[in-house]
């Protein structure tokens, strides 16, 4: 968690993740 593109990168990734993730 020392760059602050790569933290970003993984938090969109996540979140992106989860709303994929969801029934609609």
């Amino acid at each position: 968690m020392v760059q602050m593109s790569q933290s970003s990168s993984e938090m969109y990734l996540s979140f992106i993740y989860h709303i994929t993730h969801m029934p609609a």
